[in-house]
């Protein structure tokens, strides 16, 4: 949702659920107007967990674990173009996210631009769609 916004069109929910219904796969696929996003977690599989960004350019491909990591790249069809960007983080990405929580509580904002309540909202009802079973499809 920060990359492609939260004005997604549809989102279909595919599931492993064990016999206790936790869901131990889930793959997300997200349609928008000119784009798809895809999403995949689970307790019950294990996976490189990188992310890419395709474009028609190139794209940007960012080594697992995506949300600690400390470089990216940017890469084409003539490699020798590729480039790689370097960057530290403090600490692993949620610790981020409790801090600015914490920021807007101890300053009395309601808004963030790390996390806007339009994103929030958003996520908490992809959520709710999974929780209330709307295009899951159990595998």
């Amino acid at each position: 949702m920060k990359l492609l916004g939260t004005g997604y069109e549809n989102i279909n929910i595919y599931s492993r659920l064990n016999d206790s219904g936790v869901d131990v796969y889930t793959r997300g696929i997200m349609l928008y107007s000119g784009a798809v996003a895809s999403f995949q977690l689970g307790l019950g599989v294990k996976t490189e967990g990188n992310l890419v960004i395709s474009g028609t350019q190139g794209y940007a491909y960012v080594p697992s674990p995506w949300w600690k990591t400390d470089y990216f790249e940017l890469r084409y069809e003539d490699q020798n173009r590729n480039k790689k960007y370097f960057y530290s983080w403090d600490e692993p990405g949620l610790r981020y996210e409790i801090r600015e929580f914490l920021s807007c509580i101890v300053n009395g904002r309601l808004r963030s631009s790390r996390l806007t309540p339009e994103e929030s909202i958003a996520m908490a009802g992809v959520m709710s769609q999974f929780a209330e079973r709307k295009n899951l499809f159990e595998i």
